[in-house]
């Protein structure tokens, strides 16, 4: 078995794990009424990447930890990953989320099922996401606990992990998002490049990075957070998540719905301020300016003016400099990997890197 298909065991095996701890009855049964509990799992049980417990687990290995003894902070990462995925979906209005229902829109239906009025049934699924995305923030919290009562962790270290994931990496990803919905809202003459790639750091370079720290620090079982290796860990997984959400962005005008789980062209009709959208329309023509402007965040879009704009972005350059901005970031994220010891965790660290880029879904 090569290294590749070795990475895409592990985390299949990750996330069949993970599956299986969080849906233990000790669990479920705290989950009240059976709406909630529906909610909190409904992304959860679903087909998903894992790439975030991953993280953790590799880079528990890289310091020499035990990727086994931290399945609870790798849960906790998971869990912590889909409430915001719950909240976001709320916020960008969309209907699909890993190829099902959002959790808003799976409320709303089974509100209508109800007998509800189509208005009380959209309030119904929007209010039960939000409480749903509260509970599953708080299940994430008590997850780290258990390395204290299920494996013996330290608690002054499970307590700097909380207070790390509430204190620091929370208010950057809730930054991230914040900066995403005002940049919707601004001309695009008025933004830069970079602040677009702040704001992807934020969204999702912040969880990854934290995931990796946790993994390190659990891995050798210290509070410091400036230790040599868990720094360059963390540095490597910010990178890859900016890169992620490169790519991502690319997913979201190429993408099919199929692949990705999400609507095709919604990061367009949203007038989501991508790189894509940046570098075309300062590379655009006037004519091509008034067709982006004039699409983008366009919710009425139909098929053939989404494929049109798809192919004005292309054609423009957007999609082939952001791929070479990710490609930037994963180069800078592997220079990290030069300070952590070579073992099979260092290769699938690797691994995940390329992943991050390469992947089609």
């Amino acid at each position: 078995m090569n290294t590749t298909e070795k990475f895409t065991e592990e985390l299949k095996a990750i996330n069949a794990k993970i599956k299986e701890y969080i849906s233990s009855q000790s669990f479920m049964s705290k989950f009240k009424p059976e709406d909630i509990r529906d909610g909190v799992y409904l992304y959860l049980l679903r087909s998903a990447k894992s790439l975030r417990p991953g993280i953790l687990s590799f880079s528990c290995g890289a310091v020499g930890g035990n990727p086994d003894s931290v399945l609870p902070a790798a849960a906790a990462v998971e869990v912590f990953h889909n409430w915001t995925l719950v909240h976001d979906d709320i916020i960008d209005n969309d209907s699909l989320r890993r190829g099902g229902d959002t959790v808003h829109v799976h409320f709303q239906k089974l509100a209508q099922g109800r007998g509800y009025s189509k208005a009380d049934a959209e309030e119904y699924g929007r209010n039960l996401a939000i409480l749903v995305g509260d509970i599953q923030h708080s299940f994430a919290i008590s997850l780290f606990t258990k390395l204290y009562s299920e494996h013996e962790f330290e608690p002054a270290l499970i307590i700097k992990l909380i207070d790390m994931m509430e204190l620091e990496m929370n208010i950057e990803l809730v930054e991230g998002e914040t900066i995403d919905v005002q940049l919707s809202k601004k001309p695009i003459l008025d933004i830069t490049e970079d602040d677009i790639i702040s704001m992807s750091a934020g969204k999702t370079g912040a969880l990854y990075s934290f995931s990796a720290k946790a993994g390190a620090m659990l891995g050798l079982e210290t509070i410091d957070e400036n230790n040599p290796q868990i720094k360059s860990l963390s540095k490597f997984a910010y990178n890859c998540g900016v890169a992620f959400q490169l790519q991502d962005d690319i997913l979201g005008i190429t993408g099919s719905e199929e692949k990705i789980g999400k609507p095709y062209g919604s990061d367009i009709k949203e007038g989501k301020r991508t790189t894509i959208v940046w570098f075309a329309y300062n590379n655009a023509t006037a004519a091509q300016k008034k067709t982006i402007l004039g699409n983008l965040g366009k919710r009425s879009l139909e098929r053939s003016e989404i494929d049109k704009m798809v192919r004005l972005l292309t054609d423009l350059g957007g999609i082939k400099h952001t791929f070479e901005l990710a490609k930037k970031h994963i180069d800078l994220a592997l220079l990290e990997l030069n300070n952590i010891a070579d073992s099979i965790y260092k290769d699938l660290l690797k691994s995940w890197a390329d992943f991050m880029i390469k992947r089609s879904f």
